[in-house]
């Protein structure tokens, strides 16, 4: 059964490559919820709350997907940051080097 619903997920999935112009509004999307789901992870863990670890399995999916569409857009979007958003980007990079190598 579990491997009926990984498949059934995987169809759902869009992961055909796009060129970078036509990734770059949703990879914009991705990277703001990104920097949410970031800080409220921090946030929940603070309070000595679990973090969502399923909401954080579909925005890993989600990055994952928006690089195999195309990997400069996210990037690049993602590359632009503050000194604010460090700890984000040092949390974006831990997912990064997490994904299989087939993908990056």
């Amino acid at each position: 059964m579990a491997a009926e619903l990984a498949r059934a997920a995987e169809l759902v999935r869009q992961i055909e490559r796009v060129p970078r112009a036509a990734e770059f509004s949703r990879a914009a999307k991705i990277v703001a919820r990104s920097r949410q789901a970031v800080s409220s992870m921090f946030a929940e863990a603070r309070l000595g709350n679990a973090v969502d670890a399923r909401g954080a399995q579909r925005l890993v999916a989600e990055i994952s997907d928006s690089v195999s569409r195309n990997a400069g857009a996210l990037i690049s979007l993602a590359r632009l940051k503050t000194a604010d958003d460090y700890t984000y980007m040092h949390d974006l990079d831990e997912i990064w080097s997490g994904l299989p190598r087939s993908v990056r």
